[in-house]
């Protein structure tokens, strides 16, 4: 079963994430570190908090372009 935010909550994590906020999610074993890849200062953040080396890529997630 897939558990889902109310919609109040997705509002407030869309409005962290535009502001480069970094945002933590629950996964079925472990918590999720979510940041806007197209924020450089978010992406720096996100290296600090998980103490990254800065040459080292990030997972990105994309919808797919094929949406009907």
């Amino acid at each position: 079963m897939i558990d889902t935010l109310p919609i109040h909550h997705l509002t407030r994590v869309i409005s962290l994430l535009e502001k480069g906020e970094i945002v933590g999610f629950p996964t079925g074993t472990t918590y999720g570190l979510a940041a806007n890849v197209l924020n450089a200062r978010a992406l720096r953040r996100l290296e600090a908090l998980k103490g990254r080396d800065p040459q080292k890529t990030f997972s990105v997630l994309l919808p797919s372009h094929d949406l009907d």
